[in-house]
């Protein structure tokens, strides 16, 4: 199991509100590039807000237990056998589920027999990962492609429909990572809509407990097995650790700072970093303080348009967060 740090940054601009996400490794990184910079006239002049969440995420895979062979089903096509329950049990993890992904290695003749749906702990809440491939009634038996190797699902997946890349399979079912379809019957043998797992089982209050990824064949004759499967399970933390050192630099080598002024405030409201107005000599402000939660940094230029133009950057300990140049006045 591993922790890193999430941070959520807002931009806001106006009257409008934009969520910017992004996620590392590492404590307080990211691999979100900023992309643009909130510019917000005031009567009394210019000024940007930024404001960072950041917070701590648990992870962790769990293999499972219980791997072997589906029992077949049939007769005929539509007619479930006995479940395979592949079982996964999740310890160790603290606060709400954020993220879910799921994979197995199976053999399986005949995709369009097998159905497979992770239950979570609850034993209520639930997902199809795909069922029943291709199949457009209720009896049919669906795609023939052969299941042959590892197959992964997570949201993050972009590309192929499940039910597509079957239909072009021919022989085998390509390995690799897929998003969630729904089950058939559906309207046509190469589509299924495409599900969500962080939408049925993000907010989940508690991760930990016994997962279960259960295997159907709904087809007599064509049989399978699964040799191995892994739950990977991410979870919101809320909190951890000592924080982010965030950084502020405040410049400018060419023009006054007499009316530039910038704060970074807290979660409650407490400012923990200031400064300016500054003289009309070039200035360099370099601050920074090691704090948790949500933070916001405010800049005003108030000045004539164009003698205060300070440029600014905002990190939080490894990467930056936010930067730009007001161009002061109205």
């Amino acid at each position: 199991m591993r922790k890193f740090l999430f941070s959520s940054l807002w931009l806001v601009s106006g009257a409008s509100l934009f969520a910017l996400p992004f996620s590392g490794t590492k404590e307080c990184s990211s691999n979100y590039d900023w992309d643009g910079v909130s510019k917000n006239w005031q009567s009394d002049g210019f000024a940007n807000s930024y404001v960072s969440t950041s917070y701590f995420l648990d992870e962790g895979t769990f293999p499972g237990t219980g791997v072997g062979a589906i029992p077949d089903g049939g007769p005929g096509c539509g007619v479930n056998g006995a479940a395979l329950d592949v079982t996964f049990n999740v310890t160790g993890l603290t606060g709400a589920v954020e993220s879910v992904e799921v994979d197995f290695t199976m053999t399986h003749s005949w995709l369009g027999d097998v159905t497979a749906t992770l239950i979570a702990p609850d034993g209520t809440t639930s997902l199809v990962i795909f069922g029943r491939t291709g199949t457009t009634t209720p009896t049919a038996c669906g795609d023939s492609s052969n299941l042959l190797g590892t197959y992964s699902f997570s949201d993050d997946v972009v590309g192929t429909n499940w039910w597509l890349a079957a239909f072009n399979a021919g022989t085998d079912m390509p390995a690799g990572a897929y998003r969630t379809t729904a089950i058939g019957p559906q309207g046509a043998s190469n589509f299924s809509p495409e599900t969500s797992l962080n939408d049925t089982f993000g907010g989940m209050a508690d991760a930990n407990g016994v997962w279960t990824l259960r295997f159907f064949d709904a087809g007599g004759g064509d049989t399978g097995s699964v040799t191995a499967a892994n739950l990977n399970v991410v979870t919101e933390e809320g909190g951890g650790g000592t924080g982010c050192e965030w950084t502020v630099t405040v410049s400018d080598d060419e023009n006054c700072g007499d009316e530039v002024s910038w704060t970074l405030t807290d979660g409650g409201g407490n400012v923990v970093l200031a400064g300016g107005p500054y003289t009309c000599d070039a200035y360099n402000d370099v601050q920074s303080v090691t704090v948790e939660g949500t933070m916001t940094f405010y800049i005003e230029s108030i000045g004539s348009f164009g003698d205060n133009t300070p440029s600014y950057q905002i990190s939080n300990g490894t990467e930056v967060v936010a930067s730009g140049q007001l161009v002061g006045g109205t």
